[in-house]
């Protein structure tokens, strides 16, 4: 996905920014039409992806593929604290219960699936909610305005149907990752 930042102009320039220009509403709806379906199936597929993850962790804190105390406590974490509690937790067995010879290995597996999940977290925030309704001429959707000391900026996504169809591989393979890889460390 591509991403465009433009400094938000002073509240007494009224015509929005050359960069930006509105879409027409027949190219809005044409877009609206070609993604729609994609990113219900990313949002599918992203519930499966933290429903995996929930999974893997109440089975390493419970060691049973129980639904017990730890889904009270797991079901209230946002996605991002799930991903750094199965960090740490990964980081505990791999140091106290698998042996030395192993360690290095499992900690660059968790590394890389830790950041898949979190480059997959930022992506899905991106795609759930970026405001569909601003598409511009040039394809870019607003993402979110960020508020800095000096200045305001208005972050811009292009979101694509390919690009969508490319995350959703990306989130299925995640899923699976997870899951193979949770096998390998706590056995």
């Amino acid at each position: 996905m591509k991403t465009s930042k433009t400094p938000i102009a002073q509240p007494y320039a009224f015509d929005q920014s050359a960069e930006h220009k509105s879409a027409d509403d027949s190219d809005l709806s044409k877009y609206l039409k070609q993604i729609a379906y994609w990113v219900g199936q990313v949002l599918f597929e992203f519930n499966r992806l933290e429903t995996a993850l929930t999974a893997v962790i109440g089975e390493r804190i419970n060691g049973a593929n129980v639904r017990g105390y730890e889904y009270v406590f797991l079901t209230g974490l946002a996605y991002a604290q799930k991903v750094e509690l199965l960090q740490r937790i990964s980081r505990y067995q791999i140091t106290f219960i698998n042996p030395e010879t192993r360690q290095t290995e499992l900690r660059k597996k968790t590394d890389d699936i830790i950041a898949e999940l979190k480059a997959l977290g930022v992506i899905r925030n991106a795609i759930i909610h970026s405001d569909y309704y601003s598409l511009d001429r040039n394809g870019f959707i607003r993402k979110e305005i960020r508020f800095g000391e000096s200045d305001t900026q208005e972050q811009w996504v292009k979101i694509t149907r390919d690009d969508l169809v490319e995350n959703l591989s990306r989130i299925s393979a995640a899923t699976r990752s997870i899951e193979e890889f949770d096998e390998e460390v706590y056995f």
